[in-house]
């Protein structure tokens, strides 16, 4: 079969709908907590990259409630990467609607997230959209210039070696 059809982003997020329609509907019981929220988080990103902020923001939300809602600390730790995504796309919905104080306390939380916090972050990831954030603020360069060295270097340490190919 092929999928090419789905890079266009109007293809891409219908698909995704019908998926997320399947989710709530009573078929949807017996999916996974990982692939319930995976869905649900590629709905948020492929709404947010189209543009549509109220339903990127249902999709995220929807995520961050369910997640929060498990009531194993192994599922909920399971699903720490998604929550993450999760957050992070709240934050670039709240930096799109210019609610940039928002916006920069949840990259904030998420840069340095209090102990037992459901979201596990790629301290590389954070930095870059704070510095995105910032930047497009155009408040303090030099706030900008220091994001993307501590990015960059966050990336540095962060690299697996014995991934890289040579």
């Amino acid at each position: 079969m092929d999928y090419a059809y789905l890079r266009e982003s109007t293809q891409q997020v219908a698909a995704l709908e019908q998926a997320a329609d399947i989710l709530h509907s009573p078929a949807g019981a017996d999916i996974t907590p990982l692939l319930r929220f995976r869905v649900l988080t590629s709905l948020g990103a492929a709404e947010l990259a189209h543009g549509d902020l109220r339903p990127a923001r249902a999709a995220y939300d929807e995520v961050r409630a369910g997640i929060a809602a498990i009531s194993s600390a192994g599922m909920r730790q399971q699903l720490g990467n998604l929550y993450g995504e999760a957050q992070l796309g709240t934050a670039a919905i709240l930096a799109r609607d210019k609610n940039l104080k928002d916006a920069r306390d949840l990259l904030q939380q998420s840069r340095n997230p209090p102990a037992g916090s459901l979201g596990r972050f790629t301290r590389s990831t954070v930095l870059l959209q704070q510095a995105q954030l910032e930047q497009s603020a155009n408040e303090s360069p030099d706030t900008v210039t220091r994001l993307y060295l501590d990015a960059i270097s966050a990336l540095h340490q962060e690299k697996d070696v014995n991934a890289e190919v040579y």
